[in-house]
């Protein structure tokens, strides 16, 4: 499970890195007060996308802090947030012999992925709200 410290660690390191144009979000069960094996992060915004990938890949540790960068988040609903936005990108693709390049982001489908907070949301009856963790807009 994800303690305090992991947390406090994981909220300085992104305080170190360069998100100008980008909001990032804790959600899941980081904001839902339950025991959770891992802290989500919702990324929306434009700025550098070349920064926004070296700012990931620099606190980003697969399974344990996850980045989904998004094209819309709603800062007042509980609940799904996907669905102004049909997509999501990792820095990585699902299977590295898809890797073409090292430094840019891979776009899936939330409705064919597999991934945890599009399925999760389906059935988790605790959702809360997004939690606003950095403000990089001007």
């Amino acid at each position: 499970m994800i303690s305090k410290k992991k947390i406090e660690e994981t909220i300085i390191k992104i305080n170190q890195q360069n998100w100008e144009g980008y909001k990032l979000y804790f959600i899941g069960g980081i904001v839902e007060e339950r025991e959770t094996k891992d802290i989500d992060i919702f990324v929306v915004g434009s700025g550098n996308e070349k920064e926004l990938i070296k700012s990931i890949k620099n606190i980003q540790e697969r399974g344990v802090i996850d980045f989904f960068i998004v094209d819309y988040i709603d800062e007042e609903k509980i609940g799904i947030q996907f669905d102004k936005g049909e997509r999501f990108a990792k820095t990585y693709p699902i299977s590295l012999s898809d890797l073409k390049e090292e430094d840019r982001l891979y776009w899936r489908n939330f409705k064919s992925a597999n991934c945890g907070p599009c399925n999760k949301k389906k059935i988790n009856k605790n959702i809360e709200k997004p939690l606003l963790i950095y403000d990089g807009v001007i």
